[in-house]
């Protein structure tokens, strides 16, 4: 039975970033000359490639223009009330899974694990919480009633709009004649 030597760390198993990106420029068939703005790219592959932060695709869509637009309802009709966690049923118990950050229940303290009993001074059972979340608007106040490692707690939360899930990529009814042509050419680029 051979062995393959172990790499001491993840970077060993890689080519180094340079290589890499000039790799990812043959394959995509750039050009010597377009090898020149490398330089310039420096930010952006530090933030789109080695960063975490959300990207802003709109300069970039522009050039060809387009635009993203909610695939959900329209801006003048919120969306459904929204904790912001989800939930399991343990057992008949509603059990919180996830609480992601910048929500609801983050704001409010919820953890994960956590159990939650009542929304509102009613018993919620763990079937029946979108029945219950159905009562509510976004704004709207309650008090959550949890139990947390045996001790019961109430968080005070504010329900928010269920944020849109889906996005739509889609041309600007106002593109100019040269955004339709870089669009047009982008598109039909590697096609005889």
């Amino acid at each position: 039975m051979s062995r393959e030597p172990r790499a001491e760390s993840d970077s060993e198993l890689k080519p180094p970033a340079a290589e890499r990106f000039f790799l990812f420029l043959y394959v995509t068939g750039a050009t010597p000359g377009s090898c020149r703005a490398v330089a310039s790219l420096k930010s952006f592959w530090d933030a789109a490639v080695t960063g975490t932060q959300e990207l802003d695709y709109a300069e970039a869509l522009d050039v060809f223009g387009l635009r993203f637009r909610s695939a959900g309802a329209p801006a003048e009709q919120p969306g459904r009330t929204w904790l912001g966690a989800n939930t399991r049923n343990d057992a008949g118990r509603l059990v919180v899974s996830q609480v992601r950050r910048g929500t609801p229940a983050s704001e409010a303290g919820l953890n994960v694990d956590d159990e939650i009993l009542a929304i509102g001074d009613f018993r919620v059972r763990a079937d029946r919480l979108e029945a219950r979340l159905e009562q509510y608007r976004p704004g709207d106040r309650v008090t959550l009633l949890v139990a947390r490692r045996e001790q019961l707690l109430r968080l005070d939360l504010t329900f928010g709009a269920e944020p849109v899930r889906g996005w739509r990529l889609e041309a600007l009814p106002s593109a100019t004649d040269g955004q339709q042509s870089s669009r047009t050419k982008w598109l039909t680029a590697g096609k005889a």
